[in-house]
């Protein structure tokens, strides 16, 4: 393949690393906790007219993916990311079958 620059380069590491991430994850997951980057719920305070502090937990934004076959428990913030550089990707796949032909 050919790269325009060294960004074009990163760009597809990126896409090889995102798409292997659903590949290494682990056997046993957490509830509550993305099976790609590891979040998970957090802390957080209430406060009322008063300043009376109420301590709340505030849950990540998990959905159930299917690769390969198996269901994954991954947060909106990890798909959108691989879809943002699957799509770079195959941007740059195009470029550069243009640019051969």
């Amino acid at each position: 393949m050919i790269f325009k620059s060294k960004r074009d380069k990163l760009k597809i590491l990126r896409l090889i690393i995102v798409v292997n991430l659903f590949k290494n994850l682990k056997e046993k997951p957490m509830a509550k906790r993305c099976e790609v980057c590891g979040r998970g719920s957090t802390k957080g305070a209430k406060r009322s007219h008063a300043k009376n502090k109420t301590l709340k937990r505030q849950n990540i934004n998990l959905q159930t993916k299917k690769t390969d076959g198996k269901k994954y428990k991954v947060c909106t913030k990890c798909i959108k990311t691989s879809k943002k550089y699957i799509a770079e990707a195959a941007e740059i796949m195009e470029a550069d079958q243009t640019m051969e032909a």
